[in-house]
């Protein structure tokens, strides 16, 4: 009788206390996982702001088209004087020049007007001029009155090898050409720019 006691105590137990691995390995695999801790909140995304030119792109400045003004005088003993006078509206009224002085069967002055300015109705202008193989520099001043080109002479003086006048308020006019149309000097024009290459101050 204690025997079958026994036994029976035995079975209850093993019946009870004692798993397989399989059975352990099953309760471990349902186990809870708890839930993962929330991670920060991400930024805001940016829109792509889209890339700006920012380099300046300057335009050329423009200024106004010149017109030219052809004056000529021819003289009782046919000495020629002849000039084109190129104007525009900015930003310097002048904007270049051709003068030519021409003695009947006499050497002459060939040349161009440079680094003009027109004040009051007076161009007051370098003449670089070719004359006897050499080439002077004078400053020349016309006064310009509608069809009238007077040119205005006083006493000369060297001053750093241009001729200038002594005393600018002492100007007397030496002769006047009137406005004619460009194409009845255009030869003499045309002469003048092909030298104007060799017009160089020494």
């Amino acid at each position: 009788m204690k025997k079958l006691s026994v036994l029976f105590l035995l079975a209850a137990l093993a019946a009870t206390g004692c798993q397989s691995p399989t059975e352990k390995k099953s309760e471990a695999s349902t186990a809870v996982t708890p839930p993962p801790a929330p991670s920060a909140p991400s930024a805001p995304s940016v829109p792509d702001v889209p890339k700006m030119d920012t380099a300046i792109k300057s335009e050329p400045v423009k200024s106004g088209a010149s017109t030219a003004a052809c004056y000529q005088l021819v003289d009782k003993d046919k000495t020629a004087h002849v000039c084109q006078i190129e104007t525009r509206a900015t930003p310097n009224p002048f904007a270049g020049g051709y003068m030519d002085y021409a003695p009947y069967q006499k050497d002459g002055g060939h040349g161009v007007l440079r680094n003009g300015v027109i004040e009051k109705g007076m161009l007051t202008a370098d003449w670089v001029y070719m004359i006897e193989g050499s080439v002077q520099v004078e400053e020349v001043y016309l006064k310009m009155d509608g069809d009238k080109l007077t040119k205005m002479r006083g006493e000369l003086v060297d001053k750093k090898g241009k001729m200038v006048a002594k005393d600018k308020t002492k100007l007397k006019a030496e002769y006047t050409l009137m406005k004619v149309d460009c194409g009845k000097i255009k030869a003499t024009i045309d002469g003048i720019k092909a030298m104007e290459k060799n017009l160089v101050v020494k």
